[in-house]
């Protein structure tokens, strides 16, 4: 009972009611980090569906910095993917490479 007491006591010494501290915001709407570049979603199917090739981020990012360009083709990607409806989402995101 004294350990649930004092852990208590420190939690609530420790919370000085601030708000947690937030990211700064991009320069620019658009991509993440800025850049002011915007590209049309589309679904997977439809990209596919044009000859596309889906890429997904492997968790760095980078397909989603205004300077990405798709490795099969040296060009910037054709859109960002978005979930069919009731689809399963991309954790990370997607974009659609052109052919």
């Amino acid at each position: 009972m004294k350990r649930l007491t004092l852990a208590l006591t420190l939690l609530c010494a420790c919370d000085k009611g601030e708000p947690a501290p937030q990211p700064p915001a991009a320069e620019s709407e658009g991509l993440p980090g800025g850049g002011g570049a915007t590209r049309p979603e589309l679904t997977a199917d439809a990209c596919e569906a044009d000859g596309g090739t889906v890429v997904g981020d492997i968790g760095d990012g980078a397909i989603h910095q205004p300077d990405y360009v798709c490795e099969s083709n040296g060009q910037p990607p054709v859109g960002t993917i978005v979930a069919d409806e009731g689809g399963p989402i991309a954790t990370e995101g997607a974009v659609c490479c052109g052919a």
